[in-house]
């Protein structure tokens, strides 16, 4: 009996330890959100009111979404650099074409979630049927859907319903942000996809592209599929870009792809494929936020926003690797720890 019960606690204890290892990343990642946002608190006057959070969730929501987009990709092994450029499409095209009417509103709303999709199945194609890397692909892509969001509104301008603006970043009931409502509709979408083949699909091709197909799973359609759900992502993005600025920019450039990988690696997807998820990329997002609204509030000079990124992207990546660093120690040559 005392040998049957010596052998059951590891055994019980085996799958949280492996549980644990796996979803590392993810875990201190919302480990750090959570430590960011109280310090938030206590250093920005108004954090814990309504409107302090309904501020706070508007501003991180668009960057959010187009992580959460990018995420997807990256999960399947890819690299998308038209971030920006499908979200200022988008962006432009209801700065100058909704109306403040209800049918204008949904109208348009249905246009940029369809276009966003669309662009995004298109660069999957490209990057499917020419075999390119995807990231000189959406490389590519990117001159052409900034070149279409010129074409739509040459220069910054054009304007946003009152209305919609209001009903993306205002407030439902009992004060909640109906941003923050999205953001949960985002998390419980993916948490119904990852029931279905999908999720398994995208981390196979990510991992291993030849044995994937080997093993029957379509890889060029899932291909395509992630980068279309990820051009939808971007087109709620957008939405609240528009929403939250009233305006169209057509040239949201570089920095705003940046800051959605960024946000990626920093929640915990790893870049190659093969592990991620796009909840992770809602979480690094407000990661960095929460952490550039810090040092807004203590009065840092601009260039400590690039500072901290910077410290906190090498932080993540070595949190995603620990197992390497481990090995590193192992085999140190100079130090000679471990063996």
């Amino acid at each position: 009996m005392t040998t049957t019960s010596g052998r059951a606690k590891p055994t019980m204890a085996l799958p949280l330890v492996s549980f644990a290892a796996r979803k590392s990343p993810y875990i201190a990642s919302l480990a750090v959100l959570v430590a960011f946002f109280v310090v938030h608190a206590i250093t920005s006057s108004g954090a814990l009111t309504t409107f302090g959070f309904g501020s706070y969730t508007n501003a991180g929501a668009s960057i959010a979404l187009a992580a959460a987009g990018a995420a997807v990709v990256v999960m399947a092994g890819g690299f998308d650099l038209s971030v920006g450029a499908i979200t200022a499409l988008v962006n432009v095209i209801v700065a100058t074409q909704m109306r403040d009417s209800a049918a204008s509103i949904v109208l348009i709303t249905v246009l940029a979630l369809v276009v966003g999709a669309a662009a995004g199945a298109l660069n999957g194609a490209f990057v499917t049927f020419t075999k390119l890397p995807s990231v000189i692909v959406t490389l590519a892509t990117s001159f052409v859907w900034s070149g279409v969001a010129l074409l739509v509104l040459a220069s910054p301008g054009g304007s946003v319903p009152q209305s919609f603006a209001d009903a993306i970043t205002g407030s439902g009931l009992v004060g909640v942000p109906n941003a923050l409502f999205v953001l949960i509709v985002a998390v419980l979408a993916w948490l119904l996809v990852s029931r279905t083949p999908l999720r398994v699909h995208l981390l196979a091709i990510g991992g291993d592209p030849a044995a994937a197909r080997a093993n029957g799973i379509p890889v060029g359609r899932i291909q395509i599929a992630a980068f279309a759900l990820a051009g939808f992502c971007y087109a709620l993005s957008g939405l609240f870009l528009s929403a939250l600025t009233v305006s169209g920019t057509p040239d949201l450039g570089a920095d705003f792809t940046l800051n959605a990988f960024a946000a990626v690696v920093v929640g915990g997807t790893q870049f190659g494929g093969g592990r991620g998820s796009p909840i992770s990329g809602l979480i690094g997002a407000y990661v960095l936020y929460t952490s550039f609204s810090i040092l807004f509030a203590i009065g840092a000079s601009t260039f400590m926003n690039y500072v901290l990124t910077g410290a906190i992207l090498v932080l993540a990546v070595i949190i995603q690797n620990p197992r390497n660093l481990l090995r590193g120690r192992r085999t140190d040559p100079v130090s000679g720890a471990g063996g």
